[in-house]
Formats: C-alpha cells, structure tokens, sequence
C-alpha cells in the first residue's frame, strides 16, 4: 500500500484539477491539467514497467523530471516579476533540461547519474520556490500569502522537491 500513496496522492490532485478547471482556464494554470494527466499516468507506467515487466524505470523518470522542470520554470516565470529572476529560472530550467536529457541520453540502463540529477534538479526548484516566496514577503507591503495560489504552490512545490533532495542524498 505505501507504494500506492504517492500515485493516490496524484490522482486526487487529477481529480481536483479536472473539478476546478473551469476557474482555470483563463490563466496560466490551465496548463496544470494536462501536466498531471501526464505526470499520474507516467508515473503508472512506471511502476507497471517495474512491477509486470521487470524493466527499468529510469527513462520515465528522466521525462517526467523534463517535464517537471518545464512546466515548475514556466509557471514560476509567469508568478515573478523581476527580470532577473526570470533570466535565473530560465538558466536554472536549460539546466535542468540538460542535466535531464544528457541522463535519458547516456546513462538509461543505470541510476548512478539519476540520483546526483534528482538531488540537483530538486533543489534547483526548491530554490526558484522559495524565491518566489522570499520576494514576494518582501516586496508586497500588505499582501496575504495565504490567499494566493501562487504562494501554495510554491510551499508545495520547496517541500517536495527539498525533500526528494534530502531523501536521494
């Protein structure tokens, strides 16, 4: 059953999605649904690849790490304000992408180059989350981060990937 939390935990974010789309069609966060169809079924293949097949996981894992790092970079571009911190999420997102695509090109049968890739990748969202959180405290005078979408996806967002960091470390 613990091996099932996580894909529970990502078909209740589907369902969520689909039932709130409407409020998100108009914005950025439309793209939210098609990221976690992706992301829920990917995930499924993976552990079926793994579990029937008795096949690596590994280049499913690279793209859904692409994938992440693409759409995490696109949605923190849109939340920031400042050029230079969208300049840094861009070089930290090429960056990611490469780490990514150099894994899913040279090391697909082994997990020796993924782990160093997660734990670098992870944290380079976790920074570009927190940041968005950093700036956003110290810019607005009187702004409630609690009512804002953008500062709950960014909690989720530094959790998770700080500690799939902390975890493959």
């Amino acid at each position: 059953m613990k091996d099932y939390i996580g894909s529970i935990a990502e078909l209740i974010s589907l369902i969520i999605t689909i039932s709130y789309y409407k409020n998100l069609t108009k914005s950025y966060m439309r793209w939210f649904l098609p990221f976690l169809i992706f992301i829920f079924f990917g995930e499924l293949f993976a552990k079926y690849q793994y579990c029937v097949l008795n096949r690596s996981t590994i280049s499913m894992q690279y793209f859904i790490g692409i994938s992440e790092s693409i759409f995490y970079g696109f949605i923190f571009y849109k939340l920031y304000d400042r050029v230079i911190l969208k300049k840094l999420i861009i070089f930290l997102i090429l960056t990611n992408t490469l780490i990514f695509s150099f894994g899913l090109i040279f090391f697909t049968n082994e997990f020796g180059y993924f782990f160093p890739s997660i734990i670098l990748c992870g944290f380079f969202l976790a920074v570009i989350a927190l940041g968005y959180i950093y700036t956003k405290y110290v810019d607005e005078d009187e702004i409630m981060l609690l009512n804002e979408s953008g500062f709950w996806l960014a909690m989720g967002v530094s959790i998770f990937f700080s500690g799939t960091s902390i975890v493959f470390a």
